[in-house]
């Protein structure tokens, strides 16, 4: 439920939540309230300034346990009514106020009540409430159980710098990932892409072992257009099974070669997923040895369309949570190649595949913002805005709907 579309939580999603075995405990990232707790802003506060989570009430756990006791008991009052006070609650009882609580009233069949779900994602900022008086952490005692507190000096000197120490995190990761996958991919023409939380943290961690067992569950995405395939991670991998991953500091990785193309696939313990996959050249006009190096549209298409969709089954299947960071961009190593067939022959725009190149070393296809189930739900705008910004930095000229059209075209086809 963590990473299920808040609109899709029903009854029986959170029931199976609620039965799973093993149990669901109440975690840092997990509590579980039989009623309407008078101290919400400060829950929501603490999960806010450490690694988010979610609230669920009117479900109690079982005496002298951290698991759910089910069937649920609920609270009383309409769907508005209990997302209003939640939403009433982070916003007036905490500063700076949240504002991005997802509320999710369940009706409990036959009955009257509801359980209500409460999410909440890490905050880039420190908030406080009592008055914007005190700063509160999400912590577990001795005991295991997990509550609240007054965040000391430490605690208080690690929110304020919580935010540039993330980015600094984050950029790390992917940095050492292009690192490691640039002693393999350093020539012709390179695409890096990477998803990795906004927000990284320690709490994020997972441990390779349990990365692993759950990468191995995840099928290869196979995606296909015209004359061309890209399967992420490559099939050879997953034949070899866990002998075709090593782990490296940050997490697992593999690598794989087949023809010329060479594919560097890397799971981060502070979930990131990355690709470096080079893009293989050929002369624009093969009976002319002087034309210019191409590459193929249509070619990083497939490749851009296959890592979206494994980020969504990666990201779900590791139950990563939060805001992510989409990033793709394009290395050339091979001065003034060009770009072939970013559109029908037949368009009015047409192209000239030796004319349209890019002085740019290094163009950025992407740096987005996403939420966790954007992968999904937006996986078609996503390779949109990344193929259009391809297109532009070579010069090619936009018209929406062969571009549309075109998008369409290649993007059907996909298997995994």
């Amino acid at each position: 439920m963590f990473n299920l579309p808040i609109e899709e939580i029903t009854f029986d999603a959170l029931k199976e939540f609620c039965i799973a075995s093993p149990p669901n405990k109440e975690d840092l990232d997990l509590d579980y309230k039989v009623d309407w707790p008078s101290d919400l802003a400060k829950i929501l506060c603490s999960m806010a300034n450490v690694q988010g989570g979610m609230v669920i009430i009117g479900v109690n756990t079982k005496e002298g346990t951290r698991e759910p006791d089910w069937p649920p008991a609920g609270v009383e009052g309409t769907e508005d009514e209990l997302r209003q006070r939640a939403i009433q609650i982070a916003y007036d009882g905490i500063y700076p106020p949240i504002i991005d609580l997802e509320v999710q009233p369940v009706l409990i069949p036959d009955s009257d009540r509801m359980v209500v779900v409460i999410r909440i994602d890490p905050s880039d900022q420190m908030h406080a409430t009592d008055g914007r008086k005190k700063i509160y952490v999400r912590v577990a005692d001795h005991s295991r159980k997990y509550d609240y507190r007054p965040a000391d000096i430490s605690e208080l000197e690690w929110l304020w710098n919580k935010r540039n120490k993330s980015i600094e995190l984050r950029n790390h990761l992917t940095e050492r990932a292009y690192s490691r996958s640039h002693a393999l991919n350093n020539s012709g023409v390179v695409l890096h892409l990477s998803i990795v939380p906004a927000y990284p943290s320690g709490e994020m961690r997972v441990s390779p072992a349990k990365m692993l067992s759950s990468v191995l569950d995840i099928t290869p995405i196979k995606v296909e257009s015209v004359g061309y395939f890209a399967t992420i991670p490559a099939a050879s991998i997953w034949r070899e099974l866990n002998q075709g991953w090593r782990t490296v500091p940050d997490g697992i990785a593999s690598k794989d070669k087949y023809e010329e193309k060479i594919q560097y696939v890397e799971i981060g313990t502070h979930q990131m997923l990355y690709l470096s996959q080079n893009i293989p050249t050929a002369r624009a006009y093969s009976d002319n040895p002087n034309s210019r190096q191409c590459i193929d549209a249509e070619y990083i298409a497939t490749i851009l369309d296959a890592f979206i969709i494994l980020g969504g089954k990666v990201v779900d299947g590791l139950q990563w949570r939060g805001q992510l960071i989409l990033s793709a961009k394009l290395v050339q190593f091979t001065e003034g190649c060009a770009l072939s067939k970013p559109l029908k022959a037949q368009s009015q725009h047409g192209w000239k595949a030796d004319r349209h190149t890019c002085p740019d070393i290094e163009i950025e296809l992407a740096e987005l913002r996403l939420n966790y189930n954007s992968l999904t739900e937006k996986r078609l705008e996503i390779f949109e805005t990344m193929m259009c910004n391809l297109f532009w930095a070579f010069g090619y000229p936009y018209n929406k709907e062969d571009f549309q059209n075109w998008i369409k075209r290649i993007s059907g086809k996909k298997r995994g």
